[in-house]
């Protein structure tokens, strides 16, 4: 008795051809979607992280609440960009003189797995700014040996440092 509902409702082209995308499109979800193969990196992770940005500022924050007076303080820094990664790639080289021909080829191998890119440099972009807020920056002394150590240890100018007290 089903099986004659189930044709019925089959004879109608509409229905009949519903059913087929739909079947394909399950068939596609299932199987065609993974390929085995992992996505290439995002953009967003080829920026550096933020990480040794955080790392600098506390370390900063350590070392500026050694300095006699200051007491606790906090430290942000402000930066001129996001900084750049570069990676390696293979080069083939050919060279050659009038009097002979000569042809070098140059080729790095890493091992490296599944196909990652191999990180060669990353730069960090230059500090714009900073700002450091300390118990002690009330007195004219401890904020200017706060600002001395900030221009020694960041190489920024004096005018893009601010000192304030807690």
């Amino acid at each position: 008795m089903e099986k004659l509902k189930l044709a019925e409702i089959l004879k109608n082209k509409h229905i009949l051809r519903l059913c087929i995308i739909l079947f394909i499109g399950v068939l596609l979800l299932a199987f065609g979607g993974n390929t085995g193969k992992k996505a290439k990196p995002d953009i967003a992770q080829d920026v550096p992280s933020m990480q040794p940005y955080a790392e600098t500022e506390r370390r900063l924050e350590t070392i500026l609440s050694k300095i006699k007076g200051v007491g606790d303080v906090e430290v942000m820094l402000t930066y001129d960009g996001t900084g750049k990664r570069t990676y390696v790639k293979e080069t083939e080289r050919t060279q050659s003189r009038a009097e002979a021909q000569s042809s070098s080829s140059e080729s790095i191998s890493v091992l490296v797995p599944e196909d990652a890119p191999v990180l060669e440099a990353e730069v960090y972009p230059k500090v714009r700014g900073v700002i450091a807020v300390a118990e002690g920056a009330g007195s004219a002394s401890v904020r200017e040996q706060i600002v001395l150590a900030l221009k020694a240890v960041l190489e920024v100018e004096e005018h893009r440092i601010g000192v304030f007290a807690k």
